[in-house]
């Protein structure tokens, strides 16, 4: 019976430190609330934690695979959440994710971060690209060499009186100028080439004026479009609308009179022009 006794005291003080040690606080702000608390710091990107650790798919700092939280170790891939894998290290991360540009530093496809969709890209604006290229999902593309001809090669907004004016463009150019685009079958834009989009189950061509040169940096059109929004906006109506006739494009434009003058580049797929508002 003393034997009893003694091996039933043993294990009752063994359930009672187990029991205390995990009761004790974490803060996981990344401060213990106790001496000897594990430290748990929460991250977005490796940027984050300190140097030689990383953040997992869990979402916090990992230096020391044994203080690990358990929704991030792994054995296989089963263990991870659906878009992360097992590494070597035993650790769930993130297939391809990104949270910000550091993330995608090194990745040979892109070094910008799109946080919409987590995906490295090469560009997310013209302005990621070098010059003589232009941005389309995610990727910078060359212009081609198209040599168009615009005209008329200025439109004249200045001392006008409406909010807008209209003028119809006529443009042409040599063997790479494809106005109508291919015209190959589709559903969605991807299935079509550069500068292109599907519309109507056919791939057309994309007509794009850039307004960075002529437009006010601060100004961000109304939804709807209001009357005073179409003095500062330059666009093509109907653009399902465009006739071709012997490579031979007519678009309608509509220029707000309140733009500054100056030049507007054109771009028409592949193709960049330039005309003039005066």
């Amino acid at each position: 019976m003393r034997k009893l006794t003694g091996g039933l005291f043993f294990w009752v003080v063994v359930l009672c430190a187990f029991t205390a040690q995990a009761a004790e606080p974490v803060d996981v702000s990344g401060v213990s609330s106790e001496p000897m608390a594990m430290t748990i710091v929460i991250c977005s990107s490796n940027s984050d934690c300190a140097t030689g650790a990383e953040c997992v798919s869990a979402k916090v700092c990992v230096d020391d695979i044994t203080s690990m939280p358990t929704s991030a170790s792994c054995t296989t891939d089963d263990d991870c959440d659906v878009g992360s894998s097992c590494q070597e290290t035993s650790i769930c991360v993130d297939d391809g994710g990104c949270f910000s540009d550091a993330d995608c530093a090194g990745n040979p496809d892109g070094e910008i971060c799109n946080l919409s969709t987590g995906q490295c890209v090469e560009c997310l604006t013209d302005d990621n690209c070098t010059e003589g290229s232009f941005c389309e999902r995610g990727m910078c593309v060359l212009f081609e060499d198209c040599d168009l001809r615009i005209r008329p090669t200025r439109v004249r907004i200045s001392g006008r009186k409406n909010a807008f004016v209209v003028s119809m463009l006529r443009i042409n150019g040599n063997e790479n100028f494809a106005p109508r685009g291919t015209r190959n079958a589709c559903t969605i834009d991807s299935d079509c080439a550069a500068g292109e989009r599907c519309a109507g189950g056919k791939c057309e061509i994309v007509i794009n004026f850039d307004m960075s040169f002529v437009g006010d940096p601060n100004f961000t059109p109304s939804f709807p479009p209001g009357p005073d929004d179409a003095k500062k906006m330059i666009n093509v109506i109907n653009p399902g609308g465009t006739e071709v006739r012997r490579r031979l494009l007519k678009i309608r434009m509509r220029a707000g009179t309140e733009l500054e003058p100056g030049p507007v580049p054109l771009r028409i797929g592949k193709c960049l022009g330039e005309f003039e508002l005066q």
